[in-house]
């Protein structure tokens, strides 16, 4: 047989039978002897540079070659046509970097010399000297593997890279189960992805570059461009098992724009329905590997991004060497994550609150991940009211404000959060002590502004508003001045849980040691003014508050009387019975 180097090779009959070892040697030898019928235009691209296994057809002629290639159809002689098999046991070996056998990704650029490569271990190298491995090589290729498709599973036997990825790589055919590669879609593919999944170690495939059977590398070793599809890959990069332990955030710098797009490609409700079914399906595993990146991917926007910074300085540590989010401080759901719900001031919240774009992302959230969805005035009472003395003081007020502007729609949701409210200190005086709303007054009572310390009776300046704006008072709020509440009253939400609008006596004590404390500081003018008005307070009111205090001991007074009246007659009711149940009487 003339070969097209200039050599002749000897036509044999593939010997056949004998032990398995016998069998294993002859082949290797028969390996060794193998000639290959090429006249194809893609063939002769692929191999036509190893003339040493290659029949000169251009020498027997059209009609002889034409008959050796209908010999070799039968694969009985050591002349045989290039299938899939020959191509990876006896032409790639020859054709590619000895540095390219056995690495999962090479870096490829076509038509250049390659460079060392990066690590000894290393599972992507740099691409080395290969000859004849250009583009139009790797597309000859893929064409014609694309007419052999049914025998392709062989190429995903050789231990070569040549799965044309994006970004100048080549990858190897991994089976599916722990395949990171996964094809580009077309009309949900949101533009930018690709990029963000080679952050985290995802290849996608090149469609655009080369003709690529993908129909069948969908079912041998491409995930599909879904949210399972896109999911189990990044869990394949990643090494993540349903099985193991949560691990810590991978060290990927998402901008809060990539994390967001991720999220939403990733959380669409039907990815989660059209994948639920029972038992150990092929659907079932998908939609375990989609809540096992969902979870554990850093990308969910915390509520108050500030949260992380109020950590104790052991945790800060530890959350930056993860290496988890970025300085956005996106994060992976967590146990006991939350989302933060509407009608509470975000910048209270702590880490535990993330957020969702849109109801439906809140849906899959709260039932496919495991995140809980506590209600405002469950956060208010369980979370906030608890932890107000820890808070600064304007993140505080901010919140407190904010729950009552939502009072109607809190007390909606609890029937008793009035009731919690009138007995938690919550509302800070001038001087920010916190107090409940009985123990302050109302400022828009120009008697009591008149009478008490305006430091420490009234509410603070960010709590006393009614629909106008900020006021301490009532002159203040005749001035008009719009705050941009659009009419909510703050001291009207405080008159409801029990903000004290009239004096009383202890009131008047209160008033009169504030003259006191005045005076013994040395403002004499005021004491005096203050005196003056106390004075004129109680000769205007003096029959109002006596006869009050009247009332209230006439009241405590006929309510001892009855009480003893009552003992007296059970006491002689008692001593009437015993008298009836002596003998002989």
């Amino acid at each position: 047989l003339p070969l097209q180097d200039g050599s002749v090779a000897t036509l044999q009959r593939l010997l056949t039978g004998g032990s398995r070892q016998q069998q294993q040697q002859q082949q290797q030898q028969q390996q060794q002897q193998l000639v290959f019928v090429v006249t194809e235009d893609l063939e002769l691209v692929l191999v036509g540079s190893q003339k040493s296994l290659l029949l000169d057809h251009g020498l027997l002629g059209p009609s002889i070659t034409a008959k050796l290639s209908l010999m070799a159809s039968y694969s009985s002689f050591n002349l045989q046509q290039l299938s899939v098999q020959h191509l990876v046991q006896a032409f790639l070996p020859l054709l590619l970097p000895d540095d390219w056998r056995g690495k999962a990704v090479v870096r490829w650029d076509a038509g250049t010399a390659g460079d060392a490569a990066e690590g000894g271990n290393s599972s992507e190298i740099q691409g080395t000297a290969a000859v004849g491995v250009t583009w139009e090589w790797l597309q000859a290729l893929w064409q014609w593997l694309g007419t052999h498709k049914a025998d392709l599973q062989h190429l995903q036997s050789s231990s070569y890279p040549l799965l044309p990825l994006q970004d100048g790589k080549l990858g190897q055919l991994s089976p599916l189960s722990a395949s990171a590669v996964v094809a580009p879609g077309a009309e949900n593919w949101p533009s930018g992805l690709s990029e963000v999944l080679q952050k985290l170690g995802v290849h996608v495939l090149d469609t655009a570059s080369f003709e690529l059977p993908v129909d069948v590398l969908l079912q041998l070793c491409v995930q599909k461009p879904s949210g399972p599809g896109v999911a189990t890959a990044i869990c394949c990069a990643m090494g993540w098992q349903p099985s193991a332990e949560q691990q810590q955030p991978p060290g990927v710098d998402l901008s809060l724009g990539e994390a967001k797009m991720l999220r939403g490609f990733l959380l669409q409700q039907h990815w989660f329905t059209a994948h639920a079914a029972e038992g150990n399906s092929p659907q079932q595993q998908s939609l375990t590997q989609l809540i096992l990146a969902a979870q554990r991917l850093p990308i969910y926007e915390l509520a108050n991004p500030n949260s992380l910074k109020q950590l104790k300085p052991q945790q800060q540590l530890e959350f930056e060497g993860s290496g988890s989010g970025s300085s956005n401080f996106t994060v992976a759901i967590e146990p006991g994550c939350c989302l933060a719900p509407a009608g509470v001031h975000h910048p209270a919240l702590d880490s535990r609150f993330l957020l969702a774009t849109g109801d439906q992302q809140a849906a899959v959230m709260v039932k496919h991940l495991g995140v809980l969805q506590p209600t405002a005035a469950q956060v208010y009472r369980e979370v906030l009211l608890p932890q107000l003395e820890q808070m600064a003081p304007d993140v505080r007020d901010a919140a407190m404000l904010r729950m009552l502007q939502a009072l109607p729609e809190l007390q909606q949701q609890d029937r008793n959060f009035g009731k919690l409210l009138m007995q938690t200190k919550f509302i800070p005086n001038a001087l920010g002590k916190l107090h409940t709303p009985s123990e302050l007054y109302d400022p828009r009572v120009p008697e009591l502004v008149a009478l008490l310390d305006p430091d420490t009776c009234f509410p603070g300046p960010a709590f006393c508003t009614d629909g106008l704006g900020p006021s301490t008072t009532q002159s203040q709020a005749e001035t008009g001045s719009d705050d941009g509440n659009g009419g909510f009253s703050s001291l009207g939400a405080l008159q409801q849980l029990g903000l004290r609008s009239t004096a009383d006596l202890g009131t008047l004590v209160m008033a009169a040691k504030f003259v006191e404390r005045t005076a013994k500081e040395g403002d004499e003018d005021m004491a005096v003014a203050r005196g003056k008005a106390l004075l004129s307070y109680l000769d205007s009111e003096a029959e109002r508050l006596v006869g009050r205090h009247t009332a209230i001991t006439s009241a405590a007074a006929a309510a001892v009387a009855a009480a003893t009246q009552e003992g007296n007659t059970s006491s002689r009711a008692n001593k009437q019975r015993l008298k009836q149940q002596r003998p002989g009487q």
